[in-house]
């Protein structure tokens, strides 16, 4: 079965061709929208800035277009001459000329701060043998019309007089048969159909070979526990790895074009695809980074610092694409300061659009940067307790003591009362024992040094905080309370310790004589004489000093 790198591989070598071909010098499709980018509405040739004289002149010869191309030239010379002279300036920028066209100025002024004269802009330089041929560009106007951007007359000077054979570029035309490269397809020479889907080809089998025999020599020299070795010895990171090798490779074979256009294209498209495949091959790298350090953070006893790492492995992948994008825009000539400038507007817009989601992500940062809670946490959030398990860039998310897992936004936590257990150095024993009302006064001084001696001499209490006191004479008992602090932090540590503490308060006050209260309440009922004129069981009324069996029972019961 056919592996997903290598179907990767082949889609993007039928991608990289298509485009190259249809970018291709010959390519009247290519040349016009290019063309009709670069012209101004002042000059139907596009000659009123510097970038757009050299491009459209490139693509007039590229057309063979001849008598259009001495339109981009300046100087007294014939038609014919300038259509001869525009061939080889052509034929000699694409042997030696190294310039990126894109960085050409798109300003009608051209570049103010290069040091030449306002109406003179520098394109480039190309050494021929041990002359040095510099290509400039002059703003020319005539009559009425705008100023436009020619080549100077200099230059043409220049280029006339080195020799003819100076100006040959393409070695790899001359030993083809003139049948390949007379004829064509599609706009496209024929032999081009062949030769730029073989390269792509051939050097897609060198990338793969480059990671096939690179990766168990990296996997046998690299500790896998080391942040490198977790790199290494993912298999997710096969795919942009050989994306990353095609690309420096076709940018390194580019340099090599037969013609300034061919190696402008190719070099523009290997620099995009370095980038997207170093995004990629970084964003594929931030989780098992950002997972190391958590469990090194767990294993170091540095929870507190989890959440901060969550919230920089968010902002480390936002930047990535925020980058790549970038550099894809400056590679295709984008202005980034007007670009940078849309990204404020646009950012301003979507912040009114997601107020909410801000507001989560800036209560992220509060919580990371004062650190009231931290994961692992046992905390109560408003009316919820549990184990904090998680801050994200969005939420928090608590687990309670039923196991189910409670999500609150950071914009919320950030402004609520959060009560953090975990940072307690001690935790609070206080407790009221009730003792029976038949407790004698000896009795009780006896509990209250009883119980005051074994929370001193306990090991586990703070002796200077511990204290036990009568505090009241209550409805059904009298209140002892008993107040310390246990020297414990854990929960469990503590439920054991006060176990043991309330076990022998009860032995304590059993050995003094007396014994714990139980809820009792009495209960007093008055019995009033039978009024005059009641009846007694036999239906008579009773007579003055007769006893009343009823009442008698009643007082009995009473008393």
């Amino acid at each position: 079965m056919i592996s997903r790198s290598r179907l990767l591989f082949a889609f993007v070598g039928i991608a990289l061709s298509a485009a190259a071909l249809a970018q291709s010098p010959a390519s009247k499709d290519a040349a016009a929208p290019a063309q009709a980018a670069a012209q101004p509405a002042e000059d139907v040739l596009g000659r009123a800035t510097p970038h757009g004289t050299v491009l459209n002149f490139i693509a007039a010869v590229e057309k063979k277009d001849l008598a259009r191309a001495a339109q981009y030239l300046d100087g007294r010379l014939s038609a014919a001459a300038k259509a001869e002279l525009a061939l080889q300036l052509k034929q000699l920028m694409d042997k030696g000329l190294k310039v990126d066209l894109n960085s050409l100025s798109r300003n009608a002024a051209g570049d103010t701060d290069d040091g030449l004269p306002l109406n003179r802009e520098l394109i480039g330089e190309i050494k021929v043998g041990e002359n040095s041929v510099a290509i400039l560009l002059d703003r020319v106007q005539r009559g009425k019309n705008p100023p436009i951007w020619l080549f100077s007359a200099e230059t043409l000077l220049d280029v006339r007089e080195l020799p003819a054979e100076s100006a040959r570029v393409s070695f790899i035309e001359e030993l083809l048969p003139a049948m390949l490269v007379d004829n064509s397809f599609w706009g496209i020479a024929l032999y081009r159909w062949v030769l730029v889907p073989s390269t792509l080809l051939i050097l897609a089998l060198l990338a793969w070979m480059a990671t096939r025999l690179s990766g168990p020599l990296a996997k046998r020299y690299v500790r896998p526990e080391t942040p490198l070795g977790a790199v290494v010895g993912r298999t997710s990171f096969v795919g942009p790895a050989r994306l990353l090798i095609f690309a420096v490779l076709m940018w390194l074979t580019a340099q090599f074009g037969y013609t300034l256009m061919t190696r402008q294209r190719w070099s523009n498209l290997a620099l995009v695809l370095i980038a997207l495949a170093a995004a990629w091959l970084v964003m594929r790298a931030i989780n098992p980074v950002t997972s190391g350090l958590v469990g090194h953070m767990h294993s170091t006893q540095q929870r507190h610092l989890i959440a901060l790492v969550h919230l920089l492995r968010g902002l480390a992948k936002a930047i990535v694409v925020v980058t790549v994008l970038l550099v894809i825009l400056s590679l295709q000539g984008v202005n980034l300061t007007a670009a940078i400038a849309g990204i404020g507007i646009g950012g301003l817009a979507l912040a009114f659009a997601a107020q909410k989601t801000l507001e989560n992500v800036f209560g992220t940062v509060m919580l990371v940067a004062d650190e009231p809670i931290r994961v692992g946490d046992l905390c109560r959030l408003g009316d919820t307790v549990g184990v904090i398990e998680d801050i994200g860039l969005r939420s928090t998310r608590v687990r309670t003591a039923e196991r189910t897992l409670v999500t609150v936004p950071n914009g919320q936590a950030s402004s609520m009362v959060v009560e953090n257990f975990a940072t307690r150095e001690k935790m609070l024993f206080k407790h009221l024992v009730g003792l029976r009302y038949e407790t004698t006064p000896d009795q009780l001084r006896r509990v209250l040094v009883s119980v005051g001696k074994l929370l001193s001499g306990h090991g586990q209490v703070e002796a200077d905080s511990a204290r036990v006191r009568l505090v009241k004479l209550g409805s059904a008992s009298i209140d002892l309370e008993v107040f310390a602090y246990v020297l414990a932090t854990d929960a469990l540590a503590y439920l054991k310790i006060q176990e043991e503490l309330l076990l022998h308060i009860m032995d304590s006050v059993v050995a003094c004589g007396t014994t714990v209260a139980f809820p009792s309440q009495t209960t007093y009922v008055a019995v009033a004489a039978p009024k005059s004129g009641a009846m007694i069981s036999d239906g008579r009324l009773p007579t003055p000093g007769e006893a009343h069996p009823a009442a008698d029972a009643a007082l009995r019961a009473a008393s």
